[in-house]
């Protein structure tokens, strides 16, 4: 990899205008999984293996749901992944299944989750996390500094969209219509709130306060750190209550229409994703190759083994998973007021469909 000429402005520093952005929203971080060595480069070294053992290797994605017209996953964890794994060239190995969310071998039963079988040894990374942590090297530059916004900002977008639309939910999570026939009532009924309840706390890390004041106005109770459903989840009022049509996507959740608290958590859930784009069109914007790498800044196209020599990177997919699936039909979401505001930012959407024609156009 390249090293940057010292006398230029230091490579790895945040701009005053982005770090605006995180001076007005703090950060939330996850604390970094840890992962032996092996394992990473047993998941990382497709290019190694001799063609005998490169055609014998199976790798399975299990995922929520596919959409039909693209072939991409409906979530944008989901997406993420299979765009890593075109970029480490193992797509030719790589399958996508759906499956149920209680297939996953982890104790939150979320997706996606990665299978890697060669012969008769298989090893599961059970988490997004993992097998990011397996596929890539280590975060170099800004590159945590832009990670981090995206996933914060842009995925509270993409929550607060979910959570908004009841009828988009299933068909990201695969539920009703889109479930197996022979699930019974109770059962999807059960899992419904289940669903409910795990969207819901995914903004808790950001919003504690307004999350306990919502758990609280539906009667759902936490008890040893598990939260459980007292009566039918009443989160949700259907538009058709209202002799709305079936077909509008005004299936919300009340606590975020009817009370103050939820309209300020809209507005700041809002603010904090048009501050995010306008950070992403400026980096667009100063990149010589309409990509953004991993995120090494300055324009400069730099050598690293996780960018193409188009200059595509990790951090490309990780923009394009949630501004591709915002802006592509699934469900009702392009008619979202969320995701209207994609419009005011083109460069945005100009390189979504840049790294979807790179990665995906020869999807099978």
């Amino acid at each position: 990899m390249a090293v940057p000429n010292k006398n230029r402005k230091s490579w790895v520093q945040v701009p005053e205008s982005i770090k605006y952005v995180f001076d007005k929203f703090p950060l939330y971080t996850n604390p970094p999984a840890p992962v032996p060595q092996s394992v990473r480069a047993d998941l990382n070294t497709a290019a190694a293996l001799d063609p005998a053992d490169k055609a014998a290797r199976k790798l399975n994605l299990h995922v929520y749901n596919v959409d039909a017209t693209d072939g991409l996953a409906t979530d944008p964890g989901s997406i993420e992944i299979q765009g890593l794994l075109r970029l480490k060239n193992l797509a030719d190995q790589a399958r996508t299944t759906v499956v149920s969310s209680h297939s996953a071998p982890t104790d939150v039963q979320r997706l996606p989750y990665l299978v890697d079988k060669r012969g008769t040894k298989s090893v599961i990374y059970k988490s997004p996390q993992s097998i990011r942590a397996n596929l890539l090297l280590p975060p170099v530059g800004a590159t945590p500094v832009y990670t981090n916004l995206v996933s914060t900002s842009l995925k509270d977008w993409w929550t607060i969209t979910v959570i908004m639309d009841s009828h988009l939910r299933e068909v990201v999570f695969g539920e009703g219509q889109y479930r197996s026939p022979i699930v019974p009532g109770v059962v999807e009924n059960f899992l419904k709130d289940e669903w409910t309840q795990m969207i819901i706390e995914e903004l808790r890390p950001r919003y504690p306060a307004v999350i306990d004041a919502l758990v609280a106005n539906n009667s759902i109770v936490k008890t040893s750190s598990k939260i459980y459903s007292l009566i039918r989840s009443q989160i949700y009022v259907a538009s058709t209550d209202n002799g709305a049509d079936a077909n509008d996507s005004s299936n919300i959740v009340m606590f975020f229409r009817t009370t103050e608290q939820g309209q300020n958590i809209l507005a700041e859930i809002r603010a904090r994703a048009r501050e995010a784009l306008e950070v992403f069109t400026t980096l667009i914007k100063n990149s010589d190759t309409g990509f953004l790498g991993v995120g090494l800044g300055n324009g400069e196209t730099i050598k690293h083994e996780d960018v193409t020599d188009a200059g595509l990177g990790s951090l490309d997919i990780l923009l394009f998973s949630y501004v591709y699936r915002m802006s592509k039909g699934v469900s009702t979401i392009v008619n979202s007021e969320f995701t209207t505001l994609l419009a005011d930012f083109p460069e945005v959407l100009g390189h979504s469909e840049r790294v979807y024609s790179s990665l995906f156009s020869q999807s099978e």
